[in-house]
């Protein structure tokens, strides 16, 4: 799925990746120990909808009122349920956001 993103340039996210990330320039796919993507993180000139309302681009206070199971947090803020995470610029505006394989923010 990833290399149908077009070209992108590897790099270890932090010291502690066991394996790389991928940048593709407005994401970035993450992988597992089999190599297998495990999440995608989006940047700026996405958009996402839920339910038919606009979550990327939008504000902290926002997706905390459309998604139900939002653990905001002073960095942003994410959801179980959805295996969805964002983080906040400003303490405000969404300038990212995280779609990981299920029960992603559970371990």
């Amino acid at each position: 799925m990833t290399k149908s993103l077009g070209e992108y340039t590897e790099f270890k996210k932090t010291k502690f990746s066991k394996n790389t990330t991928d940048d593709f320039g407005f994401c970035h796919a993450f992988y597992d120990d089999n190599d297998c993507c495990e999440a995608l993180e989006l940047f700026e000139n996405a958009e996402v909808e839920y339910n038919g309302k606009l979550i990327f681009p939008s504000t902290k206070a926002e997706i905390v009122n459309i998604i139900d199971d939002i653990e905001p947090d002073e960095y942003g803020g994410i959801s179980k349920k959805y295996s969805l995470g964002f983080s906040v610029e400003d303490g405000n505006n969404i300038c990212d956001m995280l779609f990981g394989k299920k029960d992603y923010y559970s371990i």
